[in-house]
């Protein structure tokens, strides 16, 4: 009789498991549904908001003395390019400087998404490796370019590597490293 009584009640016991499991599950069906709902409005709002910081970025690094370039992003991130004019430009169809300045602003803007959708507040350093690197001098986009990372306020620290002299130029602080007989010295300007 106590067999019994004892077989009972481990059965009772997996009954009640199996209830918890099946409310459980009935949850998180809920919770799947609710994030498949909301999915669509949020990438829409991450889309609103990539385009519209790739747009002050690139309208800063363009300057009112070039070319406006409208910005739109769709919904696979991809960027597209539209002249003030109105006409849709292929990314591949802009000069290597407006390539070069829209893939900044790109990269700056993905990454205040990322930081603010990750941790609630944007980019506090940036690390740029040669960022004139396609760009000319006589034109002033490297000026431009100079002048508009030194306005990006939302980014507590920049810190850029170049060979620029006038990219440097623009800079509060410069550390410079030349190698002279396979030595290197450093030294602080500014």
């Amino acid at each position: 009789m106590d067999e019994l009584k004892e077989r009972l009640d481990h059965a009772q016991q997996k009954v009640e498991r199996m209830q918890k499991i099946e409310r459980l599950l009935g949850v998180m069906e809920g919770i799947r549904g609710a994030y498949r709902s909301i999915q669509p409005r949020l990438r829409s709002e991450f889309v609103t908001y990539l385009q519209r910081v790739v747009q002050q970025v690139l309208d800063g690094l363009v300057g009112e003395a070039g070319p406006t370039l409208i910005i739109k992003i769709d919904k696979t991130y991809s960027p597209l390019v539209r002249s003030e004019e109105g006409f849709e430009r292929d990314v591949s169809n802009l000069s290597g400087g407006e390539r070069t300045l829209l893939a900044f602003a790109y990269r700056i803007g993905l990454g205040q998404l990322i930081m603010q959708s990750r941790t609630g507040h944007g980019i506090y350093t940036l690390l740029l490796d040669e960022p004139t690197e396609s760009l000319g001098r006589e034109d002033g986009s490297v000026d431009r370019l100079a002048e508009a990372v030194s306005r990006l306020k939302a980014i507590e620290q920049i810190i850029a590597v170049t060979h620029s002299e006038a990219f440097a130029e623009k800079a509060e602080h410069v550390i410079r490293v030349e190698k002279e007989s396979g030595l290197s010295t450093v030294s602080v300007e500014k």
